[in-house]
């Protein structure tokens, strides 16, 4: 019993440890978009939960509405292939209480890059008065 629980002890140990050194990869990595404006706060909270949803690093993050309270964040392995590994949008939404995860699903790298790349058409509209 003793060594049962040494085991699970080890093992949970060292799952936090990759769920660290994952969060430190990707805090330190991970591209917001200009046009995304993340508080620091906001940011590492929505690192933090990424990094322990999935082990794919962090592509980027990017607010692909205009004036919306949606992020989307892109993982996924660049060097490996999309058919073995594919990559995943994790949607978040800002709410009075902070930051939620609403949604996740498979994109393509490609389609990732477009929206990492291509800010929405009303980011340099001015705004109505």
């Amino acid at each position: 019993m003793l060594a049962k629980a040494a085991a699970l002890f080890f093992l949970s140990l060292a799952l936090t440890g990759c769920i660290a050194d994952r969060y430190a990869w990707n805090i330190q990595h991970t591209y917001v978009t200009a046009w995304t404006h993340l508080s620091d706060a906001d940011r590492e909270h929505v690192v933090h939960v990424v990094s322990r949803a999935t082990r794919q690093p962090i592509q980027g993050i990017v607010r692909w509405k205009p004036d919306s309270k949606q992020v989307s964040v892109f993982t996924g392995f660049s060097d490996a292939s999309p058919g073995v590994h594919p990559w995943t949008e994790f949607q978040f939404e800002k709410r009075s209480d902070g930051w939620h995860m609403v949604g996740q699903d498979i994109i393509s790298p490609g389609m990732a890059t477009i929206l990492l790349t291509n800010p929405p058409n009303d980011t340099h509209r001015p705004k109505k008065t």
